[in-house]
């Protein structure tokens, strides 16, 4: 496991070695937040998904998720159709519904549907079997048992992992049409061609149709077409299909696919010669300003007022859209698949030269088209010890 590359990578650990010093320094700095007011620590935990010593995880029940993902989308449809029904300044309500609406979908997509394959969400199979169908069908994309099927037998499978066949390197290969050993200039092409081009977006949304109404599931595709054939007749017959385009399509298809290729590319990590690692945890915040250097108060006061900006701002779009869940620690979920606390994965403290970690969605995926970038054609890099 992820946890054995320690013990099968030695070389590895001298390097890391080095940075010892510098992480336990950052260290330090996070943890002086735990002299906050205990609401500010949870809401900080829950945005950058960087425990804090002193803050004990929230036992929140998972029908709390499922109840949260329908609120959020039929709030956000509602919002962003109330703004273009009314024009003028009611105009913002469209944005903040999208908003909603994509965190919904994401988090039902990628947090509920990821931990029902896994039997994570509830006690039942065939209630983890039945939510993720609804995912499926709700969030237009492949049948629960093809998604549960490929993810359990290639991705969560160590000599596969990262390899042609692997879901996350086919998306990486065949969507982004990134190839290893590219420059990372090239990289970072492809990757905003792909967020900007309407081929790529028509291209992986009509994938996504297909996969949805015309699987190899027959039992999926009836009830895909009964429950979008049912939402598309009362739409039309009550005369609201424009809303429909704009407060649902929109944020279901564009806006979720470029949310998409953010958290595909951060997620996992190309193993290379020098580091063999394949996932890295991502906090959604900048590494605070230091306690230790002196500075004037009014330096001291802009740098915290930055910091706690972004915060607010980029890193907790970041979390809401690409990154919901227990998604930032995904290399617990690989150290432990089936874990049945994945709501409490952002609290897990990480074990140090486990797995590297980054600090923002920019620095993780730049982490990412690195990794990328020095594998070249190093292929027979011995992905078990990659671990």
């Amino acid at each position: 496991m992820l946890a054995d590359t320690f013990a099968k990578s030695k070389t590895v650990f001298c390097d890391y070695e080095l940075d010892a010093y510098s992480f336990s320094e950052q260290n330090k700095d996070w943890e002086a937040l735990n002299d906050l007011p205990t609401l500010l620590k949870i809401l900080v935990v829950t945005i950058s998904a960087k425990p804090l010593p002193g803050l004990h995880p929230l036992s929140i029940p998972p029908i709390v998720y499922i109840v949260w993902c329908a609120l959020s989308i039929a709030i956000g449809v509602a919002a962003s159709s109330l703004g273009l029904r009314d024009s003028g300044i009611s105009l913002l309500l469209v944005p903040c519904g999208w908003v909603l609406t994509l965190h919904g979908t994401r988090l039902l997509r990628l947090t509920l549907q990821h931990a029902a394959a896994h039997n994570s969400v509830l006690k039942h199979s065939w209630a983890n079997t039945l939510l993720g169908e609804v995912s499926s069908i709700v969030t237009i994309s492949t049948d629960f048992r093809s998604y549960k099927r490929a993810h359990m037998h290639t991705h969560h499978n160590l000599q596969k992992l990262m390899t042609p066949g692997d879901e996350t390197y086919s998306f990486w290969t065949q969507d982004l049409r990134l190839n290893p050993g590219a420059t990372l200039r090239e990289l970072q092409r492809s990757v905003i061609t792909s967020l900007v081009s309407p081929f790529y977006h028509s291209r992986r949304f009509s994938h996504r149709v297909v996969a949805c109404f015309a699987s190899s599931s027959l039992h999926h595709n009836v009830w895909s077409c009964l429950f979008w054939g049912s939402i598309l007749f009362l739409i039309v017959h009550a005369g609201y299909l424009r809303f429909f385009l704009v407060s649902w399509l929109i944020p279901i298809s564009v806006l979720f696919e470029c949310c998409s290729v953010l958290r595909q590319l951060v997620e996992h990590r190309c193993p290379t010669l020098e580091d063999p690692r394949m996932t890295a945890a991502i906090y959604l915040t900048d590494t605070p300003p230091p306690v230790a250097v002196e500075s004037s108060c009014w330096k001291i006061f802009v740098s915290w007022g930055y910091w706690w900006l972004k915060l607010f701002t980029v890193h907790f779009l970041s979390r809401l859209l690409v990154l919901p869940g227990d998604s930032p620690n995904h290399p617990k979920h690989h150290n432990d698949p089936g874990a049945k606390d994945w709501r409490n994965h952002i609290y897990a403290r990480s074990e140090r030269y486990d797995y590297p970690e980054n600090f923002g969605l920019s620095s993780a995926i730049l982490d990412s088209l690195q990794s990328w970038e020095q594998s070249g054609d190093s292929r027979s890099v011995n992905v078990q010890s990659a671990g």
